[in-house]
């Protein structure tokens, strides 16, 4: 039915062109003839109001060749049906069968089903029952309407969320309250109960910062020396016997960066890193995400345009509006309004706005990209295949060493520390990583999931849990280990930098708010979730999202915690 685009089901549709072939024999003269569904307004209709509608056209078979078996691409449609020639049912039996992307599991099967939220659904078995084999990914949409409908649900949603803002002060103030406690009550066996824990936690991260920054130097050295073309050629030449999906030439990178009074100079530095990809005018894009409140965000736009337009697939610009509703100010915001831009864009470059071969990287706008970053991105992106390339976010390490000899001391070690954290995390198997500050993203789960959301501070940490949940846990964060230097906050005087610093330590502390929106997003995914069974395989792979976030935080902004904001101007202000 969904196939031939008409009231009647494809077997009804066979059986009237084999009536058609059989009574048409000169052999057997009957005097009925097949019905024949007339091309009529409904039809018409059906072809620019519904999903179905629009099979025919050309643009609906770019780049899914592996939907079918044999790996042969789609038949070329005419613009209407025609059932008069003899040949009709020799073209139904020639059409191929589409090829599962996954088993059939329902858990498996959610996962290719659709890009778009499904509206005007009657229950959430109906939501989950829903599955469309022509498109690629289909999420939880966490809909809190249709499932907090009754007021057990909703008081108990409102418990995890008031137990989860409490959960980051009882871990990190929780330990040392205790350890007064026990002091003062002269509880010998508890103090040292707790000095012990201590004392194994610290251990425990010295080591395995020690340990694993020096396996991640060791891959970075191994990336850095690597011939990624050769890789690529290689794959490709490995999967000639199985027809590509997608092919290396095809992939087209784009670039978010957004920005907010960042000097000229610097902004070209990181442009330059850019446009040192071998393929970056045919193969790499840019969007330069502008505040609507910077002044002279214009200028800026076509000096860059007037020196690297050519050296660009094609460049583009947004202009994020101050006063949208909901938009707190900073990096989230922008990146929100950027991508909504971005995606009209590209249907204006002839793109689809969930084109498959389109993999997007946010970075901030003083970093400087390794030469090789998107070559080796687009190996990895190649090689994770259909099934897996759209549930996974490549992941650069982070290092703060453009500015490092102009440092003062105790920021050289804050800088030195969380990159060496950072680092570690990566090359760590066990450990289960979030993104910071650059990442990779396939536009297929970035439109799946609805894009960045504009009311968060910390955008990274937000995406990864955004995409993490709504994709019943089988979001993975792929380690690329090439590394981008990006500045540390650098003032006038020693103790203004210092004051930066702390500012900005303050800001990454705020990133434990994940904690709150994990666990209350988790809660809506269990009731989303169709059986006992979804839910416990979800729940074996949710628990080491919190503590990692717990654990980074704790890493990254030490000795921030007593003096976090809590006001909504103080958060506007950060």
């Amino acid at each position: 039915q969904l196939l031939w685009g008409s009231t009647r089901t494809w077997r009804h549709r066979r059986a009237a062109v084999s009536q058609s072939v059989v009574f048409n024999s000169p052999r057997l003269k009957m005097g009925r003839e097949a019905w024949i569904p007339p091309y009529d307004d409904w039809a018409k209709e059906a072809e620019t109001k519904f999903w179905f509608g629009k099979w025919r056209h050309s643009s609906s078979q770019l780049g899914f060749g592996f939907l079918h078996q044999d790996g042969r691409p789609r038949p070329q449609y005419s613009s209407r049906d025609d059932w008069s020639g003899q040949d009709a049912f020799a073209r139904v039996e020639a059409l191929t069968p589409r090829e599962r992307l996954v088993p059939v599991d329902n858990r498996e099967v959610r996962l290719c089903c659709s890009l778009r939220c499904q509206e005007g659904v009657a229950s959430i078995d109906d939501l989950y029952s829903l599955r469309d084999p022509d498109v690629l990914l289909q999420v939880l949409q966490l809909n809190q309407e249709q499932l907090l409908h009754n007021s057990w649900r909703r008081g108990a949603f409102m418990a995890v969320q008031l137990l989860a803002r409490a959960l980051p002060a009882l871990v990190i103030y929780g330990g040392t309250f205790s350890l007064m406690v026990c002091a003062i009550c002269q509880y010998r066996w508890g103090v040292l109960l707790s000095l012990t824990m201590f004392s194994i936690y610290m251990v425990h991260l010295s080591v395995s910062i020690l340990v694993y920054s020096v396996l991640g130097l060791f891959h970075v050295w191994r990336d850095s020396t690597e011939d990624w073309p050769s890789r690529v050629e290689e794959f490709e030449h490995l999967q000639q016997q199985e027809e590509l999906d997608i092919t290396a030439g095809e992939v087209l990178h784009v670039v978010i960066l957004p920005s907010f009074r960042t000097p000229l100079e610097v902004l070209e530095n990181t442009l330059r890193s850019l446009a040192e990809f071998d393929m970056a005018d045919r193969q790499l894009a840019l969007c330069l995400a502008f505040e609507e409140r910077e002044d002279d965000a214009q200028e800026k736009e076509k000096a860059l345009r007037k020196v690297f337009q050519s050296q660009f697939a094609f460049i583009t610009a947004t202009y994020h509006p101050s006063q949208l509703p909901n938009h707190l100010p900073g990096k989230s915001s922008n990146e929100c309004w950027a991508f909504q831009q971005l995606c009209k864009d590209l249907e204006a470059q002839g793109l689809q706005s969930c084109d498959p071969r389109v993999v997007i990287t946010i970075m901030d706008d003083d970093s400087y990209m390794h030469p090789k970053y998107f070559e080796a991105l687009t190996y990895y992106f190649l090689a994770a295949g259909p099934s897996c390339r759209y549930m996974r976010i490549w992941q650069p390490p982070i290092c703060h060493f453009k500015n490092f000899l102009r440092q003062p001391v105790l920021v050289q070690i804050s800088s030195l520390f969380s990159t060496l954290s950072e680092l570690a995390g990566l090359a760590n198997p066990l450990d289960c990583h979030v993104t910071y500050s650059t990442y990779s993203i396939s536009l297929v789960l970035a439109t799946a999931v609805g894009g960045w959301d504009p009311d968060f501070l910390a955008e990274d940490w937000h995406m990864f849990a955004k995409c993490a949940v709504k994709s019943e846990g089988r979001l993975r964060c792929v380690p690329i280990f090439l590394p981008v230097l990006n500045y540390t906050p650098e003032e006038d005087t020693y103790w203004q930098t210092l004051c930066s610093r702390w500012t900005q330590a303050k800001r990454h502390a705020l990133g434990v708010s994940e904690v709150v929106y994990v666990l209350s997003a988790s809660f809506l995914a269990f009731l989303e979730l169709p059986s006992w069974r979804s839910n416990l395989i979800y729940c074996l792979t949710k628990p080491a999202w919190p503590s990692g976030r717990l654990s980074q935080v704790f890493v990254v902004a030490p000795g921030a915690w007593p003096t976090l904001p809590t006001g909504q101007a103080d958060i506007a202000r950060l």
